[in-house]
């Protein structure tokens, strides 16, 4: 435990912040592609009434 001072600590911190936001960030990104392609597909499906598409409702 003697290895473990208050610069290490703030020194981890940092680290495993930077890992949280890091996180954060490609989670979002893949909540917006996602959501994205919900829509793309909501208006392939219903607006464009392609042949191949099934009729969604």
């Amino acid at each position: 435990m003697s290895e473990l001072t208050a610069g290490n600590a703030e020194e981890e911190h940092y680290y495993g912040m930077s890992n949280q936001y890091q996180l954060s960030f490609f989670f979002s990104l893949f909540l917006a592609l996602l959501m994205t392609s919900i829509v793309v597909s909501n208006y392939l499906a219903h607006h464009l009434h392609w042949h191949f598409l099934p009729e969604a409702g």
